[in-house]
């Protein structure tokens, strides 16, 4: 067998001498990389606009519809990629309004190391960013989501955002395929790929980016910072489809750093509006979500948020979350932060005043703003807020064990809890908002099989039609606290005091 005259796809991606072995290359086996082989790399060359007008253009499918066995999540994502056209990048985002994301000023597309990513396309991908991921990331999907109105139009300045927008794009699309779809390898593949420029291109500006300050390179500065934690942001969320893997713990010590930074610099203004507002807050929530099941090295100092307005008023309910974490762990470990003072302590009033006015105000702003959202019936989002307020009480009482378990104020809010849940007239309404007080009202239906047998199916919704993330890991905790029996001491009756038994045996799971 002769020797191919020419180095792999792999190698020349790569840049590096390809040693040329069949019947793959060597240096990629060595590296636990797929090689390609040694095909010619065939280009497409686009047609003439006059001879593109003879034939229109035919709907790009991701998925056949001959193929058995496809679940509803194909079915889905095959209905919303049959409206992109082969010859434009134009992407319905919102109640039909149009919105067009150009590729970044300067990309160069790369080789592709996989002979089949064009079967999923790069206008594909963004379409299921904006219409689909961006959906699932915010409290409520409507016409002022600040992923599409402040990250989508980043992708066309930076390359950095640009394929960091790509590779959750794939990475959501490679956990919700089926595991006998044909195109599940290829989303794997196309998500390395940009997962690795994203990483690469960070990097750089963590490396050039100019840090002294200087009033001439504000702007610039300030424009790098926003890229910079944008597509940082991005693959958090991008890890947080693979949790067990840890590796979204990087990614959140590196927003951490560039935030800490910038808090320090002039160029960064909080509280005006806009971009940095929402990254600083999609930064503190990220903080906040792990630890609540998790010990990760944050510092506890306040950041200065933006006022909350609008649907971001569910921001108050994240900062009285971080509130009872940080007294909770604080009582436990004996530890003392001077500058958190006015968090040494919190009593049951002050627990139930502070919730009942964030609830006041959101379903205030709420009134105020009445939503036109695509996550679901406009009439659901009280009940979604009463959801999160009884979660929150419950988790206070818990945390703070300002409450036993006999107690009749217990009883009552573990029962409007699941008032509120089962009044949401559908599982998949208002999902994104569903899973941290499901997981409460599972934690708080032990003996209870009728209770356990609803949230467990809710669960399962959210996870199936949805997205898993890490949310079979929570139905196993779950699970295993139902199970256990119940003639345990009083300092290990609480969920969060099992939990951290587990955490002993590396039996993690994140909330989210």
């Amino acid at each position: 067998m002769s020797t191919p005259s020419r180095d792999c796809q792999k190698c020349r991606l790569r840049r590096i001498k390809c040693d040329r072995s069949l019947p793959t290359c060597f240096k990629c086996a060595s590296r636990s990389l797929e090689c390609p082989g040694y095909s010619r790399e065939i280009k497409f060359v686009s047609e003439t606009g006059r001879e593109s007008q003879k034939k229109p253009a035919k709907p790009i499918q991701l998925h056949s519809s001959t193929a058995k066995g496809m679940n509803l999540t194909e079915t889905v994502l095959k209905g919303s990629f049959q409206q992109l056209d082969n010859d434009t990048k134009a992407l319905s985002l919102f109640h039909g309004l149009g919105y067009q994301i150009p590729m970044p000023t300067g990309y160069q597309e790369a080789a592709s190391s996989s002979n089949h990513s064009y079967l999923i396309t790069k206008p594909q991908l963004l379409h299921h960013f904006t219409n689909f991921i961006a959906a699932q990331l915010v409290w409520v999907d409507n016409l002022q989501n600040p992923w599409r109105q402040y990250i989508c139009p980043l992708t066309s300045k930076s390359p950095c955002v640009f394929h960091a927008v790509l590779a959750i794009a794939a990475a959501n699309l490679h956990v919700k395929l089926g595991s006998n779809s044909p195109h599940k390898s290829f989303s794997l593949n196309i998500l390395r790929e940009h997962h690795q420029r994203a990483l690469d291109l960070v990097t750089r500006y963590l490396i050039s980016a100019r840090l002294d300050g200087e009033d001439a390179n504000a702007r610039i500065e300030l424009q790098a910072f926003r890229e910079a934690l944008a597509a940082t942001l991005l693959l958090w969320h991008l890890e947080m489809h693979f949790p067990s893997s840890s590796l979204w713990r990087l990614h959140l010590r590196t927003a951490q750093a560039l935030v800490y930074h910038f808090r320090r610099s002039s160029t960064l203004l909080l509280g005006s509006g806009g971009c940095d507002d929402f990254l600083i807050s999609e930064f503190y929530c990220a903080t906040i979500w792990p630890r609540l099941t998790l010990n990760v090295e944050i510092d506890d100092m306040v950041l200065n948020l933006p006022a909350t307005h609008g649907t971001d008023a569910f921001l108050g309910f994240v900062q009285l979350m971080h509130r009872i974490i940080f007294i909770s762990r604080a009582t436990r470990t004996g530890g003392e932060n001077n500058t958190m003072n006015h968090w040494s302590s919190m009593d049951i009033t002050e627990l139930e005043a502070q919730a009942n006015d964030i609830r006041q105000s959101v379903i205030s702003n709420q009134n105020v703003k009445p939503l036109t959202t695509s996550s679901g019936p406009s009439s659901d989002i009280v009940h979604v807020i009463d959801a999160w307020y009884y979660a929150i009480l419950l988790y206070g009482y818990r945390a703070l064990k300002l409450l036993n378990g006999s107690d009749a104020a217990l009883q009552k809010a573990q029962d409007c809890l699941f008032a509120s849940l089962s009044s949401i007239s559908s599982p998949l309404s208002f999902a994104q908002n569903q899973p941290w007080p499901v997981f409460i009202a599972r934690t708080e239906c032990v003996g209870d099989a009728s209770r356990q047998l609803w949230v467990e199916s809710r669960l399962l919704a959210l996870i199936n039609f949805v997205c898993p993330l890490d949310r079979p890991r929570m139905l196993e905790f779950l699970k295993e606290w139902w199970a256990r029996p119940r003639s345990v001491s009083d300092q290990t009756a609480c969920w969060m005091a099992f939990r951290e038994e587990r955490a002993k045996f590396g039996k993690e799971f994140v909330i989210w």
